[in-house]
């Protein structure tokens, strides 16, 4: 994550992808990289809407998991799932 700023407004960037990783194939002697995930994904959580980190648990066999909310969404469920579609963002309501 990046964080700056302008004049006048606060600027993160955070990347939309990163690295899969399996450190069970680094203690073997083998590349731990295994390949591209999404990094962020919109999730929507009992009245919480926002965007959260996505967790690689891949190297366990499962499926990935996902951080708390980072960044809060103050608007509605429908306008927030229109703005991950343009943002061409997953979102995972649970």
């Amino acid at each position: 994550m990046k964080v700056t700023r302008d004049k006048k407004e606060l600027i993160v960037r955070v990347p939309l992808f990163a690295r899969r990783y399996n450190p069970y194939l680094e203690q073997a002697g083998k590349n731990p990289d295994t390949g591209q995930m999404e990094n962020i994904v919109g999730l929507i959580y009992k009245d919480e809407i926002g965007f959260a980190y996505l967790i690689d648990r891949d190297y366990k066999g499962k499926c990935d998991d996902c951080s708390s909310i980072f960044l809060h969404y103050d608007g509605d469920e429908k306008d927030f799932k229109k703005l991950c579609a343009e943002l061409k963002i997953s979102w995972w309501c649970i």
